[in-house]
């Protein structure tokens, strides 16, 4: 496990992740976006197996703490801080596009692949793009679905 590419890792981790959240809105409000109700209620305590974002975290920074100790990743603040502004990243798009679906956003895989491109710049450097299919052309408008 821990002899992939941190990067690679990253990268495929980081659009799952937000493809599970973008097609699946319910199931992520009910695994992530439930914390308001949780200091709430005492009754609401949620076994240790069954914190799927503490877990998810942690493989996160782990992942993260490999990149660094093999230089693709610069972390200047530290890994930690730098997993938790990762994992803002991911969580914000993923709650602003649930919580305001009538946005006019862009087509869901067009995120996705601007999101992961800007979280990968920010913590491995500007690497060679992916090849693109069908590379937008300036002043043309993102279709949105």
């Amino acid at each position: 496990a821990g002899n992939e590419d941190p990067y690679e890792f990253l990268r495929l981790t980081l659009q799952e992740y937000l493809r599970f959240g973008l097609e699946n809105p319910d199931e992520y409000r009910l695994m992530f976006m439930r914390g308001a109700v949780r200091r709430k209620s005492e009754a609401l305590a949620i076994p240790a197996q069954l914190r799927v974002g503490e877990a998810l975290f942690n493989g996160l920074l782990r992942r993260i703490q490999l990149g660094v100790a093999r230089g693709q990743f610069r972390c200047a603040k530290g890994e930690r801080e730098m997993a938790l502004s990762v994992w803002a990243a991911m969580h914000g798009l993923v709650s602003l596009r649930i919580a305001n679906p009538n946005f006019d956003w862009p087509a869901t895989e067009v995120q996705i692949a601007a999101q992961v491109e800007l979280i990968l710049n920010g913590i491995g450097g500007v690497r060679a793009p992916a090849k693109r299919e069908h590379a937008p052309k300036a002043g043309v408008a993102i279709p949105t679905h």
